[in-house]
């Protein structure tokens, strides 16, 4: 799970819906929101510092891939390389780091 910046939601994988998605729970309300919806797993989501976007770990093409899911509901895979990547966190001013694989042995990027 990850914490929102602000502390009013958690970002979390689950398996409710078939496959791993990410859905974020508010806290005020109790509620949950299905965040991603395809036929790969989804997983180990991280809020940008200012909250308004997820990266997370998918696997929807066939390979561990960092995506962004942007508050209007699009999504971007921003690795895009085929060694796996995954595990994105961000940095306070908005970069975001990953490990991966993509020379033969894991290494942060």
């Amino acid at each position: 799970p990850a914490w929102s910046s602000d502390g009013k939601s958690i970002a979390f994988a689950t398996s409710r819906w078939g496959n791993l998605e990410i859905a974020v729970l508010d806290l005020a309300t109790g509620s949950v929101r299905r965040i991603t919806d395809s036929r790969g797993v989804d997983d180990y989501p991280a809020w940008s510092p200012s909250g308004a976007v997820l990266a997370f770990t998918s696997r929807r093409d066939g390979n561990e891939e960092i995506y962004l899911h942007q508050a209007d509901g699009s999504e971007e895979n921003v690795s895009g390389n085929p060694g796996l990547d995954n595990f994105a966190a961000w940095t306070t001013d908005g970069r975001i780091g990953f490990i991966s694989e993509r020379e033969g042995d894991f290494d942060v990027y």
